[in-house]
């Protein structure tokens, strides 16, 4: 039976994986430009660019706060759970994410400086008069940041999916399974920024930022789960003194111990040895992708016609240089 088991649970990790890149290669291609991942995604609010930078540095610099000391400890161990992997995601997102702020102010500063420094008149400074060609300039400068853009959509989706997935996944599943009374693998301080505090983050960015989120960026999203179960499975099966856990429960070995800093199955629902563990990982991957659903079903209702105002505002001063 636990060969059975490891064989339908390979089959579900890789056809899943195979049936994203599929999906992958069919998602039209979308082009956004520095200024969807670095501006503030709310109207008329003049110093929201300003806010995003400092927020996203704010958050990022938690993020690094809290991982570096569990890297020192033990890095090796810790980088074996589905919870240290996408919290070091948000944490690469927030230091990208405020990179892109900065350079987006940096080009909406250039463009604001005086046409001398541009070859014009001394002393003549861009004014409501001539907001086509300082729009066009910002733009022209923005666009070289379309990948950066990209990257930076692709990492928020998941990242926010993660977070959702991973809070549910630990208050709902694993903290009243846990058999210790005191709970202390889900209460601590690490806990509850990572299982708590990432989604008020993921939160403020989702409101505060103007990335599009799409719903043909889901399949590109799940690998990440399905990139950790593969790591689980080779890691196991690399392993020769835990190997046999794959197929049979032999005692002490295949257990999990965090005090010893033995590391079999993160989760034990991963476990390859019991005859539903197929289903088990099949049910994670529908979580995750209903938590994707979840959060682009809330963007789309509240967050889509803001952007969607701001991108015909943009549009019009482009156009005839009239005020939005």
């Amino acid at each position: 039976m636990g060969a059975t088991s490891v064989a339908l649970v390979v089959l579900c990790v890789g056809g899943c994986a195979v049936g994203c890149v599929i999906a992958m290669c069919f998602a039209p291609r979308q082009r956004l430009s520095l200024s969807d991942a670095g501006a503030c995604g709310l109207l008329h609010w003049r110093r929201g660019d300003a806010v995003m930078l400092v927020v996203r540095t704010l958050v990022a610099v938690w993020a690094v706060a809290v991982l570096v000391p569990l890297w020192l400890e033990a890095g090796a161990f810790h980088m074996t759970f589905f919870t240290i992997w996408s919290f070091t995601l948000l944490a690469a997102y927030f230091l990208s994410a405020a990179g892109a702020s900065a350079a987006h102010l940096r080009h909406k500063l250039r463009a604001r400086r005086p046409l001398s420094s541009r070859g014009a008149a001394e002393g003549d400074w861009v004014t409501q008069s001539s907001t086509v060609p300082a729009a066009a300039a910002l733009a022209a400068g923005e666009t070289r940041g379309s990948a950066w853009a990209r990257f930076n959509q692709l990492l928020l989706t998941t990242v926010a999916a993660s977070a959702l997935m991973l809070d549910v996944v630990l208050w709902g599943l694993l903290l009243p399974t846990d058999p210790d009374k005191l709970k202390s693998a889900e209460l601590n301080f690490d806990s509850y920024n990572m299982h708590g505090l990432n989604i008020v983050a993921v939160t403020v960015e989702l409101a505060l930022n103007a990335i599009p989120l799409r719903i043909y960026d889901l399949p590109t999203a799940v690998l990440w789960p399905v990139a950790f179960s593969a790591f689980t499975l080779l890691r196991v099966a690399a392993d020769s003194s835990i190997r046999r856990c794959l197929v049979e429960n032999v005692g002490e070995i295949c257990k999990t111990s965090r005090d010893g800093l033995h590391m079999v199955w993160p989760y034990f629902f991963m476990d390859t040895s019991k005859p539903f563990a197929a289903a088990w990982y099949a049910g994670m991957a529908l979580l995750f992708v209903g938590a994707y659903s979840c959060l682009f079903a809330i963007w789309r209702a509240t967050k889509r016609p803001v952007l969607e105002r701001a991108a015909a505002a943009t549009a019009r001063v482009v156009n005839d240089g009239s005020c939005p």
